[in-house]
């Protein structure tokens, strides 16, 4: 931060931090995520197919509010979650491929964009698509953010879905990420709406933003945003769900379940 904020803003960036670091810092785990595959052979010998899908790929599921969770073949067989993705994974060893056909012998789907590698059979388990959506996105975005963030190709989104217990309904603008921390859900919110680089560098406040959870998950949230103090939020419950709205989002917002009898 050095030479970018003013000693004033990085005091009370600091101070925020300290009184807030369980909620920043705390140990996090996966709820329901799409697993994404960091392939390190991919990234070696075919860089150009490989990054721009595997980072595309991220930036479209943060800004579709899904769930993810970054997978290695150190972490491959003790993924938990119901779809894997392979974005343009060009290289995999023998042991690489076991572990893909027991994921999906388990009942696992495995995603599958542009080049191919696993030798798996084509099933209902098995999707592809020759051409990665997660590539084209990047590139759209690169050349165009505020044309091609809403450009997400709907079928592909569609083939990554699974059982989601939190939903989030915002702008593509606002990049969401989730995870459990003290055995409470938590979802981590980051605006970027109407940044300009080098032009605008405070984004657009969001309204609206709403929060949907299973009624047994909880009745409250708390809302901590960016530089500010903590807020409970009652939900209004719509058949076995609980809806809220959130404040109004500047920066970004770090929104957690309360527990039925937990704590704040």
């Amino acid at each position: 931060m050095a030479g970018s904020n003013d000693e004033v803003t990085r005091s009370e960036i600091f101070q925020w931090i300290e009184k807030n670091e369980k909620a920043i810092y705390l140990p996090r785990t996966p709820m329901h995520p799409i697993g994404v595959y960091f392939s390190p052979k991919s990234r070696d010998y075919t860089p150009d197919e490989f990054l721009p899908s595997f980072r595309g790929l991220l930036v479209m599921l943060l800004q579709a509010h899904l769930e993810f969770q970054v997978v290695t073949p150190r972490t491959l067989s003790q993924f938990q979650g119901e779809t894997l993705v392979l974005p343009n994974v060009s290289a995999l060893s023998a042991t690489e491929k076991t572990a893909l056909k027991n994921f999906v012998a388990n009942q696992g789907k495995i995603v599958i964009t542009g080049l191919d590698e696993t030798g798996l059979l084509q099933t209902e388990k098995v999707v592809r698509f020759a051409n990665c959506p997660a590539k084209e996105f990047l590139r759209s975005l690169q050349t165009d953010f505020s044309k091609g963030i809403g450009e997400a190709p709907p079928k592909f989104l569609r083939a990554l879905q699974v059982r989601q217990d939190i939903e989030v309904d915002a702008p593509r603008t606002v990049a969401s990420n989730f995870a459990e921390a003290a055995g409470r859900p938590q979802i981590f919110l980051a605006n970027f709406g109407g940044l300009v680089p080098g032009k605008v560098a405070v984004p657009n406040r969001e309204t609206g933003i709403k929060v949907r959870i299973p009624v047994a998950m909880g009745k409250s949230l708390s809302y901590l945003p960016f530089l500010g103090e903590p807020l409970t939020l009652q939900g209004v419950r719509n058949g076995d769900r609980m809806e809220f709205v959130l404040p109004a989002l500047e920066r970004g917002a770090i929104v957690a379940v309360i527990p039925p009898g937990g704590n704040k």
